[in-house]
């Protein structure tokens, strides 16, 4: 029995889609008739609002708070509607926040952590994260709404696939047998492999890199 190990990445890729919550238009400054005039505002926004995630695991969303061209604000953040078993933390530049302060025309990355609890069953759940700004022209406090979709799904087994360039090879009783195998990653997560082989009695068998150098312990 021989024994290697191959680490396969996901043959997978995101696109990136950015919204712009509706209560967004609340800081809104300069529209009107003139098209023209530039875009002046806050945001709140995510990548991906709506997401599958798998099921148990801690997740972990980027967010973004623009302004464009305003004086720096003061933002306090919180979330709204998130379930009350569910543990959750803002982290910005490394350190868990509850505000945000972003300079004029500059764009400050957050990370929503989420963790859900033991107990916690498939299916989907919406809430809010929340940005509140002092507004003292106005009098009162102005919200950013940015509504984030989670639906909590069983993860999928990896599908993998391995295929033998040559699935026989003839040659006599002193000679050695080179297979080259075609290991295929399907899944869209990066997967660690175990690699293995039976022969029959009197073989030595090992595997070693497509692309390197690094060959496993033959095996009787």
């Amino acid at each position: 029995m021989s024994l290697g190990r191959a680490w396969l990445p996901a043959l997978a890729a995101a696109s990136l889609i950015t919204i712009l919550p509706a209560s967004a238009a609340t800081m809104m400054m300069g529209q009107g008739s003139d098209q023209s005039a530039p875009i002046r505002g806050l945001w709140l926004t995510t990548p991906f609002p709506e997401r599958t995630v798998d099921f148990g695991n801690t997740v972990k969303l980027d967010i973004s708070l623009r302004n464009k061209p305003l004086p720096p604000e003061r933002v306090e953040l919180k979330l709204d509607g998130l379930p009350e078993s569910w543990k959750s933390e803002i982290d910005g530049s490394g350190s868990q926040v509850s505000a945000a302060m972003v300079p004029m025309d500059d764009t400050e990355t957050l990370h929503l952590v989420l963790t859900p609890p033991e107990n916690a069953k498939p299916g989907s759940f919406s809430f809010k994260v929340l940005g509140t700004v002092d507004d003292a022209s106005a009098g009162t406090p102005e919200t950013l709404d940015l509504p984030v979709k989670l639906t909590m799904a069983e993860a999928k087994p990896a599908k993998l696939t391995l295929d033998p360039k040559l699935p026989t090879l003839r040659g006599t009783a002193k000679s050695s047998f080179d297979f080259e195998l075609k290991l295929k990653n399907d899944s869209p997560k990066d997967a660690v492999v175990n690699l293995a082989s039976k022969a029959p009695d009197g073989f030595q068998v090992s595997f070693t890199e497509g692309y390197g150098s690094q060959r496993s312990p033959p095996c009787r």
